[in-house]
């Protein structure tokens, strides 16, 4: 999966990826807003072009207001809902490594994704990164723990094509690691399952 936007996992084409920027905004937008929301990974000529053949299937209405005009998903259209998947598809992510831990019989205080599956970077060869902050008395070396992790990390492979890479820290680890990767983890880390742990530097 394309993990700097992932609607480019089905199409090459910007037409998705257009499609699914609209579908999370909640107001029209111009073309060189919509531009600006795929974070440089399209023209404003491609764009325009996209957004031309969408406005024509009726996907996409068009707001003229010159010299400008406005877009936004056409939410009454039959395939809108199909817009909607592609512009949630990194919360539909989010949602299943959460289930997959909300149904392990030993879980961490903290599960969090991180890296470039947060920050919208990255491409199909990048990894998703997990952190898992485990209470302190858990051996994170016991087999039924490394079970459960194996798992999770397989079946994000599944779910999106991407290798998982997982880290493992003891609560007391994590709040009293000064490490860059722990400092970057506390900052932009994006809550699958439980809670941040308290105290962190």
């Amino acid at each position: 999966m394309d993990l700097s936007e992932p609607a480019r996992s089905l199409s090459p084409t910007l037409h998705l990826a257009v499609l699914a920027a609209l579908a999370r905004t909640h107001a029209p937008v111009s073309g060189r807003g919509l531009a600006r929301l795929l974070e440089g990974k399209a023209s404003q000529r491609g764009v325009a072009d996209a957004l031309k053949y969408l406005v024509a299937q009726g996907l996409v209405l068009r707001d003229d207001h010159p010299p400008s005009a406005s877009f936004s998903l056409n939410r009454d259209h039959v395939a809108a809902g199909i817009a909607a998947l592609l512009g949630g598809l990194r919360e539909a992510l989010h949602q299943r490594c959460a289930a997959e831990v909300a149904a392990w019989a030993r879980h961490p205080v903290w599960a969090a994704l991180f890296g470039s599956i947060v920050r919208g970077e990255g491409d199909a060869s990048s990894d998703i990164d997990l952190v898992l902050v485990v209470p302190d008395r858990l051996d994170p070396n016991s087999a039924e723990w490394t079970d459960q992790l194996s798992r999770l990390t397989e079946r994000v492979r599944s779910w999106t094509g991407n290798a998982a890479s997982a880290i493992v820290f003891t609560r007391t680890e994590f709040v009293t690691s000064n490490e860059p990767v722990v400092r970057q983890i506390r900052s932009e880390g994006i809550t699958v399952w439980g809670h941040r742990p308290r105290g962190a530097r």
